[in-house]
């Protein structure tokens, strides 16, 4: 599938382990649609505020709020935070005002939902359904842990089996359109062409794939540049180090490319230029 089909759906999760490159996927993918007239919400999930987000950091911020703030033209920015999350979703059950703020200042309660299994996973889950219920044209949300995905995706299952009736569960299957829907969502897998991080995105995929999110596509950062090596080169050029790392760099994106999902090389993504010329190619092209 061409890439720019992909660019056409409305949510992108991006993620992948960190150093491959995600979050300048990230970035250059929200600009590239913002530029393109596209209404984007550019969100960071967890980002530690008093930290300076890689994410952010272009857009002139230390970190990105946990409410939207514009960045650019038709681009917004935010942190998707567990507990402003949990706030607005217990302000949306409770009606009472005053109460979950309450509720979440008291040391012992707030202990003890930290504890509760998935309480964390909804928070970030409820506040990315209400940001999805504006009129974004497209949200792309960088993940900075694969298991914060994982977590997103098993949610909505694991608490309708909990309870399958009541406004609770009606909200969670609103939200399953957001990661399960894929006509208008899906997971963008970002890697390097090295072995080890090719065996996880692969993992990944292929956990994905159980949960039933769609793929769009795994994007291979730092794609070799040169031509693949030939086994009749001279002797000196089979025993070179250039070779040796060409040829595992090779290997590596014929084994990504085993999965049924769009493996597209990238160049270096140490700077967005390339990519969001990438991007925006594909975008004009739809």
């Amino acid at each position: 599938m061409q890439l720019q089909n992909f660019l056409n759906r409305r949510i992108h999760l991006i993620a992948g382990k960190g150093g491959v490159g995600r979050t300048t996927v990230a970035r250059s993918l929200a600009v590239t649609l913002s530029q393109a007239g596209r209404k984007t919400l550019l969100a960071e999930l967890e980002g530690d505020q008093d930290w300076a987000s890689p994410l952010a950091r272009p857009f002139g911020r230390e970190g990105f709020k946990n409410s939207p703030e514009q960045i650019a033209e038709n681009l917004y920015g935010m942190n998707i935070s567990a507990e402003e999350g949990q706030r607005l979703f217990l302000k949306s059950w409770l009606k009472v005002p005053g109460v979950p703020d309450a509720i979440l200042s008291n040391s012992g309660i707030r202990s003890f939902l930290d504890g509760a299994p998935a309480f964390r996973e909804m928070g970030w889950f409820y506040q990315l359904l209400v940001e999805s219920r504006k009129d974004y044209g497209a949200i792309v949300m960088d993940l900075p842990a694969t298991g914060h995905l994982i977590g997103l995706a098993k949610l909505p299952g694991l608490l309708l089996g909990i309870s399958s009736v009541g406004p609770i569960p009606d909200l969670f299957r609103e939200g399953q359109s957001i990661i399960y829907d894929k006509e208008t969502s899906g997971a963008w897998i970002v890697t390097l062409p090295e072995v080890l991080p090719a065996t996880e995105a692969l993992e990944l995929v292929h956990e994905l794939e159980g949960l039933n999110v769609p793929v769009q596509g795994i994007l291979v950062n730092r794609a070799p540049t040169l031509p693949k090596p030939k086994s009749s080169l001279s002797e000196a050029w089979l025993q070179s180090t250039i070779f040796q790392e060409l040829q595992s760099e090779y290997s590596a994106i014929e084994f990504l490319k085993q999965s049924s999902h769009s493996v597209f090389l990238l160049p270096n993504l140490t700077e967005s230029g390339p990519l969001q010329r990438l991007f925006q190619e594909a975008v004009h092209a739809s």
